[in-house]
């Protein structure tokens, strides 16, 4: 199988880090995450995306999980325990059907109407309602991460948007209060949606700061 990957380097410098781009569910990284590719490599960093399996310009069915050990997502689902288990059973049997009643991502997510109308108008970011294998891989991955935040040990900064009513931000918090991590940051930008839109260059300038005071450790 074949996996679209893209990047963007700094011409005129080495490097100051690599930076991997990781999309979220049903969107892609070519257009939709370009902006901030172009905006850090002119920082001096290296930007690398890659389009996972169903995602983007990769192959494989638009928007189709069949197993998320080979995905990194951020999405989040909490259903009630029936609801797994009939999602599970019917998996057999239909897993491809588009049957799992969601919200509109794009219209949740996106509080720039422009930039809606550009992922809407993208062929490349899937529209439809989740997959149920997806949805069913998307549960299972959402809960084992759960009750395993404390494993994580690795630096990290989180910046979440305190509007964002696709990702819950209480599982950001979750994830600073329980990981064993000696160094991370977690920052709330009270009236955030789940992109920051017209508050880019706010959460940029935040993070250009973080990255500073990184580089000086």
């Amino acid at each position: 199988m074949k996996l679209f990957t893209c990047s963007w380097v700094p011409t005129n410098c080495e490097p100051k880090a690599l930076i991997f781009l990781c999309h979220g569910y049903a969107m892609e990284c070519s257009t939709s995450m370009k902006d901030a590719g172009i905006r850090l490599a002119k920082s001096g960093f290296s930007v690398y995306g890659i389009g996972y399996e169903g995602h983007g310009k990769s192959e494989g069915l638009q928007g189709y999980v069949h197993n998320f050990d080979a995905v990194v997502d951020d999405y989040d689902m909490r259903p009630h325990p029936m609801v797994t288990s009939v999602v599970t059973k019917l998996c057999n049997f239909i897993p491809t059907w588009k049957i799992v009643p969601t919200q509109d991502v794009t219209e949740s997510a996106f509080r720039d109407t422009e930039v809606r109308k550009e992922i809407r108008n993208n062929p490349y970011c899937y529209k439809g309602k989740p997959r149920l294998q997806t949805a069913h891989q998307l549960i299972t991955a959402s809960m084992h991460l759960e009750q395993r935040l404390e494993e994580v040990t690795l630096p990290f900064l989180i910046f979440h948007g305190g509007e964002d009513t696709v990702t819950d931000p209480s599982i950001s918090k979750l994830l600073y209060e329980k990981a064993s991590s000696l160094d991370k940051s977690f920052k709330l930008y009270p009236i955030l949606w789940q992109t920051p839109g017209e508050q880019t260059r706010c959460v940029l300038g935040h993070r250009r700061v973080a990255q500073r005071e990184i580089m000086h450790e």
